[in-house]
């Protein structure tokens, strides 16, 4: 356990480094006369973005910090833009935050995540002033039920500001409140209103799904303890083994452009592991040697996090998450015989040594790879993986835990 714990705290502190690495790409600020400075701009999430900029005019020049104050706006060369804007978060004063342009024309649709990781998303028609789109959680009793339910506050003011579009009026009973959804509403409305003026549209940033298939090898290890023993337990290594799998990979775009989960099905095949030992205790007058034998295979299901470091080429990556496994076959026995009574030679009959063992494990992992983006668009990555579960005994006097040593390769199946 401490082993668990000392890695989930290293995991975070380098998560914290990680989280401060930065991202220049092509982009530009604006500053407060109007005038545009085009250089590199860090990439970075959606929180951080909303209240400092960091700009440098060439790759060896200085980063100078901008904050809302500093600048009309600043934006990247692939077309994401944010624009200085006065808002209100938490019934707070209103204060300047850089927002996300995400549709610009006759109404604009923009979007600000605030610290608590909500994402709030304002309209603006023409040069009025902005107008939060809301949609609260609400709770409802009905004969002593509770019963939650969203509002629908967004749908009324978009309804509101778009009087002059009937068209787009009938389909706003049925709209989903998402960055996506009221994009498309608000790029409709300008069609609509037919203006000489062009709408320019940031791109909605999406969590793009990768479906992807994972081979390998893997090492394990068993451990099993005897609380009322001398000896203390055993630790049998199994035979290396490959493995084979799929991974549903979701990249957190607009939570920060470096982080993923992955929900993985691993299959590990038959493992047995043997050992053989002498035990004699205190108040024996013999030696009893032991024969110990655990067959068994799983399907391991892990969800990670993984952040990923900003690189041209090559990107590193760490990940860690927990695991659950199913155990498809498991076989544990034991039988003994006396070491050093030559009149009785005979092993015992086979006896389990767990007698009801549990079916699905739970395990903590963390590992470290390298991605490699191919130019066919698809993804490869190699990495080494650790993973500790506990194992198949819920015995409190046999506590057992499995240690399993990994390495892998994913290749994304789709572009």
């Amino acid at each position: 356990m401490r082993k668990l714990l000392l890695f989930a705290g290293s995991f975070v502190l380098f998560s914290s480094a990680a989280w401060a690495q930065a991202d220049f790409r092509p982009g530009y600020i604006v500053q407060p006369s109007g005038d545009t400075l085009r250089g590199q701009v860090d990439y970075r999430g959606a929180q951080r973005s909303a209240r400092l900029t960091r700009f440098r005019a060439t790759t060896e020049g200085s980063v100078t910090d901008y904050t809302p104050a500093q600048l009309r706006g600043y934006g990247f060369a692939s077309g994401k833009h944010y624009q200085t804007e006065l808002a209100t978060l938490a019934s707070a004063a209103p204060e300047p935050f850089f927002l996300e342009a995400i549709v610009l024309g006759p109404a604009s649709l923009l979007a600000l995540r605030g610290k608590d990781d909500a994402e709030h998303l304002y309209l603006r028609k023409g040069t009025q002033s902005l107008q939060e789109l809301i949609q609260r959680t609400e709770e409802t009793v009905v004969n002593d039920t509770r019963y939650l339910h969203n509002t629908n506050e967004f749908q009324r003011t978009l309804a509101a500001s778009m009087q002059d579009c009937p068209v787009v009026l009938t389909s706003l009973a049925k709209l989903r409140y998402s960055v996506g959804s009221l994009a498309t509403v608000v790029r409709q409305y300008n069609a609509c209103v037919g203006t000489d003026r062009t709408t320019v549209s940031s791109p909605v940033e999406k969590n793009p799904f990768q479906f992807m298939l994972i081979v390998g090898g893997q090492t394990s290890r068993l451990d099993i303890r005897r609380l009322n023993a001398e000896n203390g337990g055993n630790s049998i290594r199994g035979k290396a083994q490959p493995t084979i799998g799929i991974a549903a990979h979701v990249a957190l775009a607009r939570l920060n452009p470096h982080l993923a989960v992955r929900l993985e099905a691993l299959y590990s095949p038959l493992v047995v592991y043997k050992t053989e030992y002498d035990y004699k205790a205190a108040t024996d007058v013999y030696t009893t040697h032991y024969q110990m034998e655990v067959k068994q295979s799983s399907i391991r299901i892990p969800v990670l996090l993984r952040y990923t470091f900003p690189s041209k080429r090559v990107q590193p990556f760490i990940q860690a998450g927990v695991s659950g496994n199913i155990l498809l076959q498991l076989k544990n026995q034991e039988r003994t015989r006396f070491a050093d009574r030559p009149a009785f030679p005979e092993y015992t009959a086979w006896r389990p040594i767990v007698e009801k063992p549990r079916q699905f494990e739970q395990g903590l992992l963390g590992g470290l790879g390298l991605n490699f983006a191919q130019a066919s668009g698809r993804n490869l990555s190699a990495e080494v993986r650790y993973e500790r579960t506990n194992g198949f005994s819920d015995n409190a006097g046999t506590p057992t835990s499995m240690r399993f040593y990994s390495v892998l390769l994913s290749y994304s199946l789709a572009k």
